[in-house]
C-alpha cells in the first residue's frame, strides 16, 4: 500500500491557486449581493407593453358610484382571512431567493445521498422504498428543519421588516388570525419540501431501473410520521420568533436548542420527556414493517404536540400589536388577553399534557438516584470490586443443550426451557457454580444437592455450592425455565416481533463464571475508580485463552437439540438439522 503524500509540485500548486482564485471570486459576490431580503424576486419572461396615458378629463364633473361594502367579522370569515393571509406568505417562501438557494443546495445534497445509501460495504442493493427514505434524512434536516427556523422569524417579523406593520396592526382582524396565517404558511412550506423527498425518491427508482414503487409507504412515512415531527419544531419556531424580536437572533436560539437536545443525556437529562420534541423512533423493514416501535413513536409525538400547542397558545397572547414599550408591558397585554376561552383551552390541554407526560414518566423513569449512563459506570465498577476474585475459579463446561423454545409473536412474548448438561474438564475438583443471568421471571435446578449462598438480584449473579464436589470428568444437569417480559404502551421489553423474531441464547440463557465484558473498557476512566488497566488483549501464548472460543469460555462444540413453536404464520429456525416438523 503506497502511504506517501502526493508531491506538491508545478501543476499542484497551479491547480490549487486556480480553484482558490474561482472559489474566491464567487464567495466575494455572494457576500456582496446576498442577503435574507424580505421582497421576494418575481421572475416572469412575460415583456410588459408599455401604454402612453392620456389625460381627458379636462371639464365637467364625473360622478363615481363607489361600491357598498358589507363588513363581515365572523369567525368564519376570520378563518377564510387567515387561509388567504397564509397562501400570501406562503408564494412570498417560495419566490425569496434564500428559500431558492437553501432547496438547490439539499437537493443536489439528496440526489448524493441516494447514490450512497444503496450500497452496502461496496455491494450495491436495489434501490427500495425504505433506503430512498433514509436518504432523505439529510436532506430532512439541513432544508425543512433549517427552513422552518428560519421562515418562522421571516413570517413573524414581516410586516415590520416591511414598515407596514402598524397599518396591519390597525386591521379588524384578531391576534390569532394573523398568527395562524404564519403558522399554515410554514406548514404548508414542510408539506412541499417533503414531496420533494417523494419525487426524487421515485425518480431515482425509475433511473435505476426499479418499478416497485410504494406510493402509499412513502405517503404514510413521509406524511404521516416524518412530518409530525417537523410540526412540532415548527410550534416551538413559531413561539420563539414571537418572543424574541430580532429574528436572526431567533433562529440561532432555535438551532441551538435542536442541536443540544441529543447530546443532554451527557449531562444526565436522559427521559426523553424532558428534551423537547425527542423520544423513541422507528424503523421500517421489509419483514416486520414499522413493529411494535410506531406505537410508541406516536405517543411521544403526541405528547410533543400538546406541548407545542401550549406555546402556541402563549404565542397568541403574546403577539406584538401596536408599540409595547417593554417585554414586562407585553405580559401585561397577554395577561388581559387570556380570557375564558384561552382559560379553557389552555387547561385543557395543559391536562392532558401533564397526565401523558406523568404516564410516560413512571414507565421509563429509573429507580437509580443517577443518570442511567452515570448508573451503569458505578454498576461497572462495583462489579468488578465485588465479584473479580471469581474470575480464576474454575466452572464446568457445558457439553450439551436441549432447548423448548415457546415464541408468540402475537402477544411478543416467549417462554423457554433448556437442560444443560455440564462436564468438569479440569483435573482439580469444583464446589461451585457460577451463573449469570438476565433480570427475567426464570428458575434454575441442578440435578445434585446443592445450596444456593449468593443470589445477588442487581447484577443477577448467583453462586450455587455443592454438598459433593464435582470430581473431574463427572457431569451433571442444570435445568432453566425463563420467561420474557411483556411490552408495555411506552416501553419495548420483550425481543419477540410479530414478524421476523431473532434470539440468541445469550438473551434467554446463563452463562457460567465471572463475566469480564461487563467490566470498565476506557483505562480512564478504571484510573478514577482506582483500578488497574484493562487488559483486553491476551497475549498469543496464554493458554488459558487459547482455551476459549471467541464467543463464549463456558463451552466448546457441543450436542445440540431444539424443538421451536411458533405462530402458524411463521416458520421456526434453530442451529443444526431438521428433523421433524408438525
Amino acid at each position: 500500500q503506497n502511504e506517501m503524500q502526493v508531491p506538491i509540485k508545478e501543476l499542484i500548486i497551479y491547480n490549487r491557486l486556480l480553484w482558490l482564485a474561482i472559489s474566491s471570486l464567487i464567495f466575494g459576490l455572494v457576500f456582496k449581493y446576498f442577503k435574507f431580503s424580505q421582497n421576494a424576486i418575481v421572475i416572469s419572461f412575460r415583456k410588459v407593453k408599455s401604454e402612453r396615458v392620456i389625460k381627458r378629463n379636462f371639464s365637467g364633473i364625473t360622478r363615481i358610484n363607489l361600491p357598498k361594502v358589507s363588513h363581515n367579522y365572523t369567525f368564519f370569515q376570520n378563518l377564510k382571512t387567515m387561509w388567504r393571509l397564509s397562501n400570501i406568505d406562503f408564494k412570498y417562501i417560495f419566490r425569496s431567493v434564500p428559500f431558492i438557494c437553501i432547496l438547490i443546495v439539499g437537493v443536489l445534497m439528496l440526489v448524493g445521498t441516494l447514490f450512497a445509501v444503496g450500497e452496502i460495504f461496496g455491494t450495491s442493493t436495489l434501490p427500495v422504498t425504505w433506503q430512498m427514505l433514509a436518504g432523505g434524512n439529510v436532506f430532512s434536516f439541513f432544508v425543512i428543519n433549517i427552513c422552518t427556523f428560519l421562515y418562522a422569524g421571516l413570517l413573524v417579523q414581516r410586516a415590520e421588516t416591511a414598515k407596514i406593520n402598524h397599518l396591519v396592526d390597525s386591521t379588524p382582524v384578531p391576534n390569532w388570525t394573523l398568527l395562524f396565517s404564519k403558522f399554515i404558511a410554514l406548514v404548508k412550506m414542510q408539506l412541499v419540501l417533503l414531496a420533494v423527498i417523494l419525487i426524487s425518491g421515485l425518480l431515482f427508482q425509475t433511473y435505476k431501473g426499479y418499478y416497485d414503487f410504494e406510493i402509499g409507504h412513502y405517503l404514510k412515512e413521509l406524511y404521516g410520521l416524518k412530518f409530525l415531527n417537523y410540526f412540532v419544531w415548527a410550534l416551538l419556531s413559531i413561539f420563539i420568533q414571537t418572543l424574541i424580536k430580532n429574528q436572526y437572533l431567533g433562529f440561532f436560539i432555535i438551532l441551538i436548542i435542536a442541536s443540544v437536545m441529543p447530546f443532554l443525556p451527557l449531562i444526565g437529562i436522559e427521559l426523553s420527556i424532558f428534551r423537547y420534541n425527542q423520544g423513541p423512533g422507528y424503523s421500517y423493514s421489509d419483514m416486520n414493517g414499522y413493529g411494535s416501535g410506531l406505537s410508541r413513536y406516536l405517543w411521544y409525538k403526541l405528547y410533543w404536540i400538546l406541548g407545542g400547542t401550549l406555546l402556541l397558545i402563549f404565542s397568541t397572547l403574546l403577539w406584538v400589536r401596536g408599540l409595547p414599550n417593554s417585554f414586562a408591558e407585553r405580559i401585561q397585554i397577554a395577561q388581559q388577553r387570556f380570557k375564558m376561552p384561552q382559560i379553557i383551552g389552555f387547561v385543557t390541554i395543559f391536562i392532558a399534557f401533564v397526565t401523558l407526560g406523568v404516564s410516560i414518566y413512571l414507565e421509563t423513569k429509573s429507580d437509580s438516584k443517577n443518570s442511567s449512563s452515570k448508573q451503569a459506570e458505578l454498576d461497572a465498577v462495583e462489579w468488578e470490586k465485588k465479584y473479580k476474585k471469581y474470575e480464576v475459579y474454575l466452572q464446568p463446561r457445558v457439553v450439551a443443550v436441549k432447548a423448548d423454545v415457546h415464541i408468540y409473536p402475537k402477544k411478543r412474548t416467549y417462554k423457554a426451557t433448556a437442560i444443560y448438561t455440564l462436564v468438569n474438564k479440569t483435573d482439580q475438583e469444583i464446589d461451585s457454580i457460577f451463573l449469570n443471568h438476565n433480570s427475567l421471571q426464570n428458575t434454575f435446578e441442578f440435578n445434585k444437592p446443592n445450596s444456593l449462598v449468593l443470589e445477588d438480584s442487581i447484577f443477577n449473579f448467583d453462586i450455587y455450592k455443592f454438598d459433593k464436589k464435582i470430581k473431574p470428568g463427572d457431569s451433571l444437569q442444570l435445568t432453566i425455565n425463563v420467561k420474557s417480559k411483556e411490552n408495555t404502551r411506552f416501553q419495548r421489553k420483550s425481543p419477540v416481533r410479530e414478524n421476523g423474531t431473532f434470539i440468541n441464547n445469550f438473551t434467554m440463557f446463563p452463562s457460567l463464571g465471572y463475566d469480564s465484558g461487563s467490566e470498565l473498557r476506557d483505562n480512564k476512566t478504571r484510573k478514577k475508580y482506582d483500578l488497574p488497566p484493562n487488559n483486553l488483549q491476551k497475549h498469543p501464548s496464554d493458554s488459558t485463552a487459547l482455551g476459549n472460543t471467541y464467543i463464549s469460555k463456558d463451552s466448546d462444540w457441543i450436542d445440540f437439540e431444539a424443538t421451536v413453536s411458533t405462530s402458524k404464520d411463521q416458520i421456526a429456525i434453530a442451529p443444526g438439522y431438521l428433523q421433524k416438523e408438525w
